[in-house]
């Protein structure tokens, strides 16, 4: 018995051996297998320098002349969420790279995934891939693949790791010294996209879409026009400058400035336009569309230049472009922007400016609104607004924190030793809307405590609570009396059939992301 156990023993140990050896690594599939392999630097040396000293010395040199005040002053609130940046040398993109690449300075240790899309060059394949490499490497050194993220991302029929394709692929690497410079640690989610149609460029932003957050950025690789006979794209002729190339480029940037993909798509397509990174463009404009509220996003080109002036010959052109999209957060930007302010009043900063949010509509549109200010025990310390649409939103917020702050007759005026003590609260208003009642049993039935804001009037007298007054005033009677006090009128008077009530609704922003907003507030 002994032997035969020895023999069956030895049996199962040999198969048990053969198992371990032969059985796949224990690996998360949850992230799709990486291979395990690190995409090796394929152009520095060439595209870009060859060593971590040349690097840094390209990149102080690309400082020279180039403005920072406005990415060291940038408000609470406003963040890039799309960066777009040319991948050419940087002998002829360099200086234009850096310019938009500067702009994520502020947000070194906050940024912490990077969606690189770029269009592929080397090798054509359907589709789009997102390989399984566990990590790039530059000269500066590593950058890790977010393994979860590129697996989701290969969920889509059309994508895949096409990992052949980013071997000699410049695109994405040229760009990642510049985000190793400025971000520090972060991981990279590189995508490369080839023949594709806008479906897929639908799909696939609506995908990045649902995996970004607000530690995410979305980096377009892209030159712009390539004109001349060796782009075999001449609309104009030969050309001695690059004035009408710039024309055809600020005309495609107009519908990027417009958040516009389909008329992106649709412009290119008619026009043969040779912007390398013209859908990898799209599929970006899609993303943060599907994310972002298009009335709280800010673009801005940073920088423009053209190979054709830097040789000072046009025979043969690239144009390169730096974009910045940023989303400016109305939780955070509006309660910052009353501090500010108050700030400025006090010779603390500088003033807030309008040109700060851009064109977003959300801010430039008139709408009424409140500032209220509290002590940290919560009692007020002054209260003003406009009911009507009278302002520009950016206008109402900084003329009523002002008054809150200093005209309240209510109040002596606020000083600079309060400043630390005291919490600002934005109470962004709808417009206006007449409530019917017959009876004042039928006006209590209407009234929604906790959401309605209450204006009534009688005559010449008027006087409105915001919603968040239904805190302290819970029963509408009271909430109601009190209100006809404030007017100077009898406790009952809103009793009397000839009284006229107005309700609306507000968003209310409060610092530290204190903030309510109402279900029912689009």
């Amino acid at each position: 018995m002994t032997v035969v156990f020895r023999q069956r023993l030895s049996v199962l140990l040999a198969l048990a051996l053969l198992f371990l050896c032969t059985m796949p690594p224990l690996l998360d599939y949850s992230v799709g297998s990486p291979t395990g392999e690190v995409r090796k630097s394929a152009v520095s040396g060439t595209w870009y320098p060859a060593t971590k000293q040349e690097i840094l010395k390209a990149i102080d040199a690309f400082k020279k002349g180039v403005s920072h005040d406005d990415v060291a002053h940038r408000p609470p609130g406003i963040r890039p969420i799309l960066l777009i940046a040319p991948h050419a040398g940087w002998r002829f993109s360099g200086k234009v790279a850096y310019e938009a690449f500067s702009r994520l300075a502020p947000f070194r240790g906050r940024i912490k995934k990077v969606f690189l899309i770029a269009p592929a060059h080397r090798v054509g394949f359907k589709g789009v891939s997102c390989p399984d490499f566990t990590a790039y490497e530059t000269p500066l050194g590593r950058v890790s693949v977010d393994q979860s993220i590129s697996y989701k991302l290969r969920q889509l029929p059309f994508v895949g790791a096409h990992r052949e394709a980013h071997k000699f692929e410049h695109s994405i690497e040229i760009e990642l010294p510049f985000l190793q410079y400025f971000l520090g640690d972060f991981r990279l989610v590189p995508i490369l996209i080839s023949w594709t149609d806008r479906e897929m460029l639908d799909s696939l932003g609506r995908r990045i879409s649902e995996l970004l957050d607000s530690r995410s950025i979305i980096v377009v690789s892209s030159d712009f026009t390539h004109y001349g006979p060796q782009y075999g794209y001449m609309p104009f002729g030969p050309v001695k400058d690059g004035r009408r190339i710039e024309g055809l480029d600020m005309e495609a940037f107009s519908f990027i400035k417009g958040l516009d993909p389909e008329g992106l798509w649709h412009y290119v397509k008619e026009r043969h336009m040779t912007i390398c990174g013209r859908w990898a463009i799209v599929a970006g404009l899609y993303a943060i569309g599907y994310k972002y509220p298009k009335d709280c996003l800010k673009v801005g080109l940073i920088a423009y230049d053209q190979s054709g002036r830097i040789l000072g010959d046009y025979t043969n052109s690239v144009s390169y472009a730096a974009a910045e999209i940023d989303f400016i957060d109305r939780t955070k930007y509006l309660p910052g922007l009353a501090r500010r302010t108050i700030r400025a009043a006090f010779g603390l900063g500088p003033w807030p400016r309008i040109d700060e949010v851009g064109d977003a509509p959300y801010f430039k549109r008139k709408s009424g609104c409140f500032v209220t200010l509290e002590t940290e025990e919560g009692a007020l310390r002054g209260c003003i607004g406009h009911i009507e649409p009278i302002l520009p939103l950016w206008q109402c917020v900084k003329e009523n924190t002002l008054g809150a702050a200093f005209r309240d007759p209510r109040f002596r005026p606020l000083k600079k030793d309060e400043l630390g003590a005291i919490h600002i609260e934005v109470s962004i208003l709808t417009p206006l809307r007449p409530l019917a009642f017959n009876t004042p049993e039928e006006l209590l039935r209407r009234i929604r405590p906790g959401v309605h804001g209450i204006v009534l009037k009688r005559g010449r007298r008027e006087a409105t609570f915001l919603p968040q007054v239904w805190e302290k005033l819970k029963r509408k009677e009271d909430f109601l009396s009190m209100l006809c006090m404030k007017a100077g009128m009898g406790q009952g008077c809103w009793r009397t059939p000839d009284v006229q009530v107005f309700t609306y609704e507000v968003k209310r922003y409060g610092e530290g992301g204190l903030g309510i907003e109402s279900e029912e507030v689009q």
